[in-house]
């Protein structure tokens, strides 16, 4: 039998849950949102947006959501290759299986771990940084599921003129948290 008297054992409970969150945050701080606010402060460039990292609900590795809280002085160019630097410094990291591209706590995009893993390795790599921006948004699903933007065939200048209009469109949704 138990030493502890029940209402003792009833005010363990507020506290094994406070600590239980104060964890949780603790994890989130030390393994995404500090590693990806290091990554931005690298580059000057940065300092246009507020992009928060943390994982899925706070609770799932698997899954980095990437939170836009400002970008009142971030161009689509810039929301592009903030995004690239944090793929590219995700290399050494356990895989995700997701990264949700949020505005202000609203999922506005997701993109595959493999994707995004991709981007990383293509950025670092020196590919060509147009190429990516410009075929980043057939990569892109909604959050409902479902291709966010189509895959462009056909003539060279057509397919760009369509590619950078959908860059755009990705930028402005973002930046805005609106379709």
């Amino acid at each position: 039998m138990s030493s502890l008297s029940p209402e003792t054992r009833g005010r363990r409970w507020p506290k094994i849950i406070a600590w239980t969150v104060a964890g949780v945050l603790v994890l989130n701080l030390a393994l995404a949102t500090v590693p990806v606010a290091v990554t931005l402060s690298r580059d000057d460039r940065n300092k246009e947006m507020t992009l928060v990292a943390r994982f899925g609900y706070y609770l799932d590795p698997t899954t980095l959501t990437l939170d836009l809280w400002d970008a009142s002085g971030a161009s689509t160019a810039d929301l592009t290759r903030a995004l690239f630097q944090i793929a590219a410094s995700r290399e050494a990291w356990p895989p995700v299986r997701h990264v949700t591209l949020s505005r202000r706590g609203t999922p506005m995009f997701i993109l595959s771990g493999d994707d995004f893993k991709d981007l990383g390795k293509d950025f670092d790599a020196g590919e060509n940084p147009v190429y990516l921006m410009r075929t980043l948004p057939q990569r892109l699903q909604r959050p409902s599921g479902g291709p966010a933007f189509a895959t462009w065939r056909g003539g060279v200048i057509g397919v760009l003129g369509e590619q950078m209009d959908d860059l755009n469109s990705f930028g402005h949704k973002w930046a805005l948290g609106s379709d």
